[in-house]
C-alpha cells in the first residue's frame, strides 16, 4: 500500500493505493439433467402401483366393493370426500388445541409428569395423523381412483385380460398419474383425486354402518307356555 497518513487524536484520514492481482474463480453449475427432473415422478408411479398392488393382495374384496360403490353415486362420494377431508385437517388442529388446554393447567399445577403425558400421547397422535394423511393423498388415493378408473374404462372391452384386477389397476392408475402431470391443472386433478378417494373411503364406512344398524338381532326363541 502506497500513500501517506495524517491525523490527530480527533481525526484519521488515510490515503493511498493498492496494486496487485487477485484470481476469481466462479464455479458454475450445471443444470439438472432429464433424469434427475423424472426420477421423483418415476418412484411415486411405483410406489402408487405398489399400493395398489397390495390393496389387491390384502383386500381385494374391500377393494373392488369400494370401487363398485364409488361408480354407482360419484357425485355424492365428490361432497363426502370433501367434508371428510376438511374434518380431518379440523381434527389435527383441534388434538393440538386440546393439548394445550391440558397441558398448560396441569403444569401450573404441578402436575409436571401428567402434563408431559398428554404432550407426548398427543403428538404421537397427531404425527400418525399427518403421516396417514400424507400418504393417503400422495399414493393411497390415486390407487384407489385408478383402480376405478381403469375398471369402468375396460368393462367396455371384451377381451378376458381386461377382467383382471392388474390390467385395471395398471390402465387406470397410469391414467389418472399421467393427467396429474399436466402442467396447470394437474395440481387441482391431484385434488380432485385425493377428495373422490376420501369420498370413496367414507361412503365404504357409511354403507358398513347401516348394513350394522339394519342387521336384525337374533334372540332366542321363547314359545309359548305349553
Amino acid at each position: 500500500i502506497d500513500g501517506s497518513v495524517f491525523g490527530s487524536t480527533s481525526q484519521y484520514t488515510k490515503t493511498g493505493t493498492i496494486g496487485g492481482t487477485e484470481q476469481v474463480t466462479i464455479a458454475q453449475h450445471a443444470p439438472p439433467s432429464v433424469w434427475s427432473q423424472v426420477r421423483p415422478q418415476i418412484e411415486r408411479y411405483a410406489i402408487i402401483l405398489l399400493f395398489g398392488l397390495l390393496l389387491l393382495r390384502l383386500v381385494p374384496r374391500f377393494l373392488r366393493t369400494v370401487t363398485a360403490n364409488a361408480e354407482v353415486r360419484p357425485l355424492p362420494g365428490l361432497g363426502r370426500g370433501f367434508v371428510a377431508t376438511i374434518a380431518a385437517v379440523t381434527l389435527v388442529f383441534a388434538l393440538c388445541v386440546v393439548m394445550f388446554a391440558l397441558a398448560i393447567p396441569l403444569g401450573l399445577l404441578g402436575l409436571g409428569q401428567l402434563a408431559g403425558i398428554v404432550v407426548i400421547g398427543t403428538v404421537i397422535l397427531i404425527t400418525t395423523l399427518i403421516f396417514a394423511m400424507v400418504v393417503f393423498s400422495a399414493f393411497l388415493a390415486e390407487a384407489l381412483v385408478g383402480f376405478a378408473v381403469g375398471r369402468s374404462l375396460l368393462e367396455r372391452v371384451t377381451q378376458p385380460w381386461a377382467r383382471q384386477p392388474f390390467w385395471q389397476l395398471l390402465t387406470g392408475a397410469t391414467l389418472v398419474f399421467a393427467l396429474t402431470l399436466i402442467p396447470f391443472i394437474g395440481g387441482v386433478l391431484q385434488f380432485l383425486v385425493v377428495i373422490a378417494g376420501a369420498g370413496m373411503l367414507t361412503n365404504q364406512v357409511m354403507l358398513q354402518r347401516r348394513h350394522v344398524v339394519a342387521a336384525p338381532v337374533i334372540g332366542p326363541q321363547i314359545g309359548p307356555p305349553g
